[in-house]
Order: structure tokens, then sequence, then C-alpha cells
């Protein structure tokens, strides 16, 4: 599998895009954050096994069975993006 950086771009676009679905989740539900797996991937149109790892990873998000969730890192990393595009 050759690598470029339109890959590279689009995985981060539809990192971005996830922490921003979650964060919307959470701060509309905070009691109920969670957003299925499912949901994600259909959202994205597109297969998102490497995303989800990465963020998770990375702390970012929770993965709870089938449901996703973001953390306190994955506000900051998403808040910081966001300050950063200003």
């Amino acid at each position: 599998m050759e690598l470029n950086i339109d890959d590279m771009q689009d995985s981060q676009s539809i990192r971005t895009r996830m922490l921003i679905s979650l964060y919307q989740r959470r701060r509309a539900e905070p009691k109920k954050p969670y957003v299925s797996c499912r949901d994600l991937e259909k959202a994205a149109g597109c297969d998102i096994a490497f995303e989800l790892w990465y963020l998770v990873d990375r702390g970012q998000i929770k993965k709870d069975g089938v449901y996703c969730y973001i953390t306190a890192d994955g506000v900051d990393a998403i808040e910081r993006q966001c300050q950063n595009t200003r």
C-alpha cells in the first residue's frame, strides 16, 4: 500500500469530524454521550477502523462495546484545533 498526503489528510479530516460529532453529542446529552460506531462509520462514508484505533490509542475517545464517546482529552484536542483555525 502506497501512502500519500491525500490519504493522510482524508484520515485527519475523518478523525476531526468524528471528534466534532462526539463533542456535540456530549454537550447535547451529557448523561448519554454515546454514539454507535456504526453511526460514525455511516457519517464518514467509509471504514473507520484506523481512525477509531488512533483516537482510542491517543485517549481522545473511548469504546464501550459498539459505542464510542469523547474523553476530556478529546474535548481539549478539538477545542484546540478550533482555536487554531480562527
